[in-house]
């Protein structure tokens, strides 16, 4: 069993090199990572970055997002800013854009949002009814 320790050893090590490179990162190069629009698009109030996130309650990629979002929303630029669009692709997709502008009528999207998205991910609960 020793005989296969400093190989067991190296492995390790190679792993945790393998970890460090996966979080290189490069720069963001025009034409490859993006493009700029030769006619911008009109933005809500013209003087800021607008980001907007079309999303779905019931989407497991938007749940995984959702939390790493609402970290960068606490330290937004002050030349940004932020909406959130609830998409409606499919028939049953509207009951959830329903619930979002519901609760931003109300002014509680800060309060309700992360709780409708924990209520379908987390909790189950089926609110397509």
């Amino acid at each position: 069993m020793n005989q296969y320790k400093p190989l067991a050893v190296f492995f390790l090590v190679l792993s945790f090199s393998l970890i460090n490179l996966s979080s290189a990162r490069s720069e963001i190069v025009e034409g490859k990572d993006y493009t700029v629009l030769a006619t911008p698009q009109p933005t809500q109030d013209g003087n800021t970055i607008e980001v907007l996130e079309f999303f779905w309650y019931g989407c497991p990629h938007c749940n995984s997002l959702h939390p790493h979002l609402k970290t960068w929303l606490m330290n937004i630029p002050s030349d940004v800013s932020f909406r959130y669009v609830p998409a409606t692709l499919r028939a049953n997709w509207v009951s959830a854009a329903k619930i979002f502008h519901a609760i931003e009528a109300i002014g509680m999207t800060d309060v309700l949002h992360d709780k409708v998205y924990d209520a379908i991910h987390r909790d189950k609960i089926d609110l397509n009814q």
